[in-house]
């Protein structure tokens, strides 16, 4: 039966105002049909990296950008020669700066997959097409996640859109800008928060309504079959157990319907977590074990970002790197992947019960791995 009651109050319930009235405000890109299109956001990308585009900020997102790669002292000082290309070569975006020889190359994939190894064929093709040059590489989506290859891995730098939105907030700090450009700016950040990236302060919102009004949510939800992803409760609810066991640390905040985060006693004690929240995950934990989530399979990596990383925490993640013979490739990296566990394909059918106790199996025989993996880097580094 459906309380009608409990729909009422929560119509009139302020912070539910506040929510309807926030997805209602007026956006180009929306009204556009562009939020969920990746081409339109390369081509969004391309002006705001061209220094001479008619934004007239010159090269700072660049330097922001290429920044948030670890790589700035890769820039050369003199950006005036730059030009941006779209889709040559099927790259979706190419900075080429003919006069200093630097290019930066970006992949978007925030909305699609890798196919056709086609991150090695792009560095092949720019590595003989430009072989004096000084190469960036980066790999953007939706979460900052790693290329599938391992190989890739080395070249390619995972940068996530939060990151762009960083980026943009940087480039706006003491720019003189036009209306029109503040325009788009702002309906741009606020387009990639609502369909892109996860925005604090709507989750929060969104959280303080449900908790409130649960019966009648829930009561909508079903009559609407609204349906969540299907392994991410499964995943997360395995992490809760484990957290609430005492064998891991786990915060919901911190992960998404893309990737579960959590970390470890054995990991904060070989990288001790930073005294405020500044890493790149905007945590004080600056390494986490994450699951990748996707529609038939799931996979766990030890990831470590390099954000405002202690001399001590370098050192003890070039002892890890050494143990594990992932030396680095790069002198400046942000992201790194120090340890993948195998990729499993759910075989089950989701519609049965099979398929949660498949995926707590698989992530139990990961966690003991994990288990044996933590006990050897102990033995070995202390």
């Amino acid at each position: 039966m459906i309380d009608k009651e409990a729909l009422n109050r929560l119509e009139s319930d302020g912070a539910f105002q506040q929510l309807s009235a926030q997805m209602k405000k007026l956006n180009i890109f929306e009204i556009l049909g562009i939020t969920r299109t990746e081409i339109r956001h390369s081509s969004f990308l391309a002006w705001l990296l061209d220094p001479d585009a008619s934004h007239g900020l010159g090269d700072r997102f660049l330097q922001a950008f290429v920044a948030k790669l670890g790589q700035a002292e890769q820039l050369p000082p003199n950006l005036s020669s730059c030009s941006v290309r779209r889709e040559w070569q099927h790259i979706d975006l190419l900075l080429l700066c003919p006069e200093e020889k630097y290019l930066l190359c970006i992949e978007n994939k925030v909305f699609s997959g890798e196919h056709d190894n086609q991150l090695q064929r792009y560095r092949d093709v720019l590595e003989r097409e430009y072989p004096d040059y000084t190469k960036s590489f980066a790999f953007l989506t939706r979460e900052g996640s790693f290329p599938e290859g391992e190989k890739d891995c080395q070249y390619w730098q995972p940068v996530s859109y939060t990151d762009v939105l960083d980026a943009i907030a940087e480039t706006r700090k003491d720019a003189v800008i036009t209306d029109e450009v503040e325009m788009l700016l702002s309906h741009y950040e606020a387009a990639v928060r609502r369909h892109i990236v996860e925005d604090a302060e709507l989750e929060r919102l969104c959280r303080e309504i449900y908790d409130r009004h649960r019966d009648a949510l829930d009561t909508i939800f079903e009559t609407c079959k609204t349906t969540s992803a299907i392994s991410g409760p499964i995943i997360v609810g395995w992490c809760r157990e484990k957290a609430d066991a005492g064998k891991l640390f786990f915060d919901s905040q911190f992960s998404n319907n893309t990737c579960t985060r959590f970390t470890t006693e054995t990991i904060r004690r070989l990288l001790p977590p930073l005294d405020s929240p500044i890493s790149g995950r905007k945590t004080n934990d600056i390494a986490y074990y994450e699951i990748w989530k996707r529609n038939d399979y799931f996979k766990i990596t030890l990831t470590v970002c390099s954000d405002n990383m202690t001399e001590q925490q370098k050192n003890a993640c070039a002892k890890i790197s050494s143990f594990l013979k992932r030396p680095d490739k790069k002198e400046n990296w942000r992201w790194k992947r120090l340890k993948n566990w195998p990729r499993h394909k759910i075989q089950a059918n989701s519609e049965t019960d099979e398929f949660k106790e498949e995926i707590k199996s698989l992530l139990d025989k990961d966690w003991n791995a994990i288990e044996e993996f933590e006990k050897k880097l102990l033995d070995q580094i202390g």
